[in-house]
């Protein structure tokens, strides 16, 4: 055991340095827990330097709001002030520091990186807000940033001209020296804001010529600003309305397709139809997204969202975890608006549905070629089940009532994990179906083609090899082992105990186990159990 350790140490030593990454860094914010680093690199979703994060971020807006103030107001660059800036220059100087010691995620392979000369300073983007948002406080953010920077230049440009009274706050207040500091950076911000938008009411105006090529530059900036601050405003439009674009591009091209090929008006607005569906429930199925994620993980996210709907659904009622699990993993999502029909009658059959939520409908044809109702299906239930299972045309159409959530399960796909649960499962779930096809006679719906080969194709799909299983009498239970008849189940408990009778010349009324429990019913039994006649 000692050695099988240290030799999967080594290894995990020996790929760590060859690729440079540390093989069971799995990042916290993946669910992990906090991987072990060497002792010189810090994890960069660890607590302690998120904290530090947040707290450069406060020292920042410090430092854009301090600096352009301080510049322009001498008064206002006091001691403390001048101690809180060499304060926060430190920290700073720290942060350049510590990043040379902070790992980072490979994208490729999703691994910390906490080898010391691959580790550079980098951003890290919080995926928890919103694209939109972040660009719209962005873009309101370096807006501010120019308002009050402008706004300093022009309370510096006030306060050091030799003669205040011809200056732009001077002609209107030419004591404004001697009044309080918020007092002239309050008119600052209104002038700057005035000329940032243009609007140029009068009352402020520039009084000298240092003023005047100061507004001049300022409103080139205010060109550049606008034009950047549009730009970004318009892309985050335009990115919110993208879908709603791809929607009208792919209605036009349906719109097209049907009238190039002719196709009856009604046919065209369920093709219309279903494509809105599909833009609008997009956003619900992101089989984008999915499909970029590794297959454990696109598993473990059908598992969370599908298999409490499929352990409810009749067919598979008492079969194994081992199926379900299979069986959920390649489960896709769809929606249908209402009357669409999802399965027609007498076509190959290629997938069968599970309903989420709402309603659908079996049809039949009948032979004055009217639609004739079957039934009503309803959440849980299953449609196209039945020429996926005895893998004939589908004897039904199947047409939603209402807009319709299903998971769609594909033929192969099925027929794949029966085959390979076992014999029990397939039973099962051939069991299942037959409960509740017997009150629908299913002979009246299916071509009397198939009728003849139906039991052949069900003993394919279900997979029903003999069960072989060792009959006692009762007075041998005390050993299993002893005395034992290896026979064939057959098809029920009457026909066990027959079977018993023959072989032991005595009639049996109960069937039990090893264990001395009843048997009930023959579904239960599995290959090699041992039975006991009473």
């Amino acid at each position: 055991m000692a050695g099988a350790v240290s030799r999967t140490c080594s290894s995990t030593r020996l790929l760590a340095r060859n690729t440079s990454l540390s093989t069971g860094h799995l990042p916290e914010s993946l669910g992990g827990a906090c991987p072990p680093l060497p002792p010189n690199v810090i994890n960069p979703y660890g607590r302690p330097y998120r904290y530090w994060q947040m707290f450069l971020v406060v020292l920042v807006a410090y430092t854009a709001w301090s600096s352009p103030f301080e510049l322009a107001l001498v008064r206002a660059a006091s001691r403390a002030h001048l101690v809180a800036d060499l304060a926060v220059d430190a920290f700073f100087c720290a942060d350049i520091v510590v990043s040379f010691f902070v790992a980072y995620r490979d994208t490729s392979t999703d691994l910390l990186v906490d080898d010391r000369s691959k580790i550079a300073a980098r951003l890290e983007k919080d995926i928890r807000f919103g694209y939109f948002w972040t660009r719209f406080i962005k873009l309101i953010c370096v807006t501010l940033f120019a308002l009050h920077c402008a706004s300093c230049i022009y309370v510096w440009l006030a306060f050091y001209y030799r003669v205040k009274e011809q200056t732009w706050i001077g002609s209107l207040h030419s004591d404004f020296k001697e009044r309080s500091v918020w007092f002239v950076y309050t008119y600052a911000v209104y002038w700057s804001m005035t000329t940032m938008a243009t609007v140029g009411y009068g009352d402020l105006h520039a009084a000298n010529t240092g003023e005047e090529l100061f507004s001049i530059c300022f409103m080139f900036c205010n060109m550049g600003l606008a034009c950047y601050v549009i730009g970004n405003m318009t892309n985050l439009v335009v990115h919110g309305a993208t879908n709603t674009f791809l929607m009208r591009d792919m209605v036009d091209r349906v719109a097209s397709y049907g009238k190039r090929n002719r196709l009856p008006v009604w046919m065209l607005e369920k093709m219309v139809e279903h494509v809105q569906l599909r833009f609008q429930m997009a956003e619900l199925l992101q089989e984008e997204v999915l499909s970029e994620l590794p297959k454990a993980v696109r598993s473990a996210i059908n598992q969370h969202l599908y298999k409490a709907t499929a352990e409810g659904c009749y067919l598979f009622r008492g079969v194994s975890q081992n199926l379900l699990v299979q069986l959920v993993s390649e489960m896709k999502a769809e929606f249908f608006p209402p009357k669409v029909d999802i399965v027609l009658e007498n076509e190959i059959p290629t997938d069968c549905y599970i309903i989420v939520y709402g309603q659908v409908e079996a049809l039949t044809t009948a032979e004055d070629g009217t639609e004739k109702f079957v039934m009503k299906i309803g959440p849980h239930g299953m449609a196209g089940e039945i020429g996926v299972m005895f893998n004939i045309p589908q004897p039904f159409t199947i047409r939603s009532r209402t807009l319709t959530q299903v998971i769609r399960v594909s033929h192969s796909h099925l027929l794949h994990t029966v085959r390979q649960a076992g014999t029990a499962d397939g039973v099962t779930m051939f069991s299942n179906l037959i409960q509740l096809l017997d009150p629908l006679n299913l002979a009246s719906y299916i071509s009397p083609q198939y009728l003849g080969s139906l039991k052949v194709q069900t003993e394919d799909l279900t997979f029903t090899t003999d069960i072989r299983v060792v009959i006692h009498e009762q007075s041998n239970m005390a050993s299993s082992r002893a005395a034992g008849k290896l026979v064939y189940l057959p098809g029920s408990l009457e026909e066990l105990m027959k079977v018993g009778q023959e072989k032991f010349g005595k009639a049996a009324t109960r069937v039990l186990t090893a264990d001395g429990a009843e048997v009930d019913d023959v579904r239960v039994l599995r290959d090699g159990d041992h039975l006991f006649l009473s």
